[in-house]
């Protein structure tokens, strides 16, 4: 009972975040509206994402796979895209054709840093090499296996998709 209260504050805090973010800037664009916007976009992406992890676990799936989901859902182009008070092109708007405001988008990029250099700390560097002859021909085989299924793809598709012919390496084969 006391994890769903929490749970109703913080969603209740999220819907009044926009109205009190328009409100400090006046409705305007300064620094304060896209710093405020940054801190709520964040707490949505975290509290989102967790939310689909604890859903795919439930039914039996992997936690990442419901972080996924969840952030496909709340992307620019699905519910993050549709406006509301405070945000009329909606919370994560694409920003000038990027589906990422600045702000949003360089902290994307510190967490991915972060995440590869823990992720390369947590390498053992023994067991790396054991398997390195074997993941690296696996790795090549897949590379050349998609190659060779996208090349299909583009021969047998790429008349009814674009209209005529197209060789392997024109703009509209590397697109299908």
């Amino acid at each position: 009972m006391h994890r769903g209260r929490l749970l109703l504050l913080v969603a209740a805090a999220i819907a009044l975040l926009p109205a009190a973010a328009w409100a400090s800037t006046g409705g305007g664009e300064g620094m304060t509206h896209r710093m405020m916007t940054l801190v709520l976009q964040v707490g949505v992406i975290l509290f989102v994402a967790k939310l689909g992890n604890l859903l795919f676990e439930k039914l039996g799936l992997p936690g990442a796979l419901g972080e996924l989901a969840a952030g496909i859902a709340i992307g620019p182009y699905a519910l993050g895209g549709l406006g509301f008070y405070g945000f009329p092109g909606g919370l994560f708007a694409t920003v000038e054709g990027a589906a990422l405001s600045p702000e949003l988008q360089g902290l994307a990029a510190i967490a991915a840093i972060v995440l590869l250099f823990e992720a390369g700390l947590e390498t053992d560097l023994k067991l790396l090499m054991r398997y390195a002859v074997v993941g690296g021909i696996v790795g090549l085989g897949g590379m050349v296996a998609s190659f060779f299924v996208g090349a299909a793809a583009v021969k047998l598709f790429a008349t009814a998709v674009v209209g005529e012919p197209v060789s392997l390496f024109a703009p509209p084969a590397l697109f299908l």
